[in-house]
């Protein structure tokens, strides 16, 4: 199911945050594409903030990915994937994504195969200061992309 949406206000994003977080799982992959500063990691800010993380979320742009102690069984795994390429094996941090719920920027820069995993994937342009969003899931429960979509209208 795809959808597109605009964030106007930080407002805005942060109703995206609370829909997203209200579906928030382990096994499920936000990915996030879009040029820098589109708002991707603030995002990932305001889902964290719903989900119970206490830490500051910053973006792992060196470190490649940080872990986060949600108020749930599962942890929010983030990883910023900007400084990688396809060459690099990325494997290794598959596995710590499993069994927590992953938001991962730039997932293109990574040879993942996401088509069989749970995904919500956010595609930002920017055009003056609104962002422009294409929401596409794909594996979800439709109960899960009726709640998503219905939240975020």
């Amino acid at each position: 199911m795809t959808q597109n949406y605009q964030l106007k206000t930080l407002d805005d994003t942060k109703l995206l945050a609370k829909a997203i977080a209200k579906i928030a799982d382990r096994n499920i992959y936000l990915l996030l594409s879009g040029e820098l500063a589109s708002g991707k990691t603030q995002l990932t800010k305001f889902i964290g903030a719903e989900i119970g993380v206490t830490d500051v979320i910053n973006s792992p742009s060196f470190v490649i990915l940080n872990q986060y102690q949600t108020k749930y069984d599962w942890k929010l795994i983030h990883i910023d994937a900007y400084r990688l390429d396809k060459k690099n094996d990325f494997s290794e941090y598959f596995e710590l994504t499993i069994d927590n719920f992953t938001i991962a920027e730039w997932p293109e820069k990574v040879n993942w195969n996401f088509d069989k995993l749970k995904t919500i994937a956010i595609t930002f342009k920017v055009d003056s200061d609104i962002r422009n969003l294409t929401i596409a899931t794909n594996n979800l429960t439709s109960e899960a992309e009726q709640t998503l979509f219905a939240d975020i209208k």
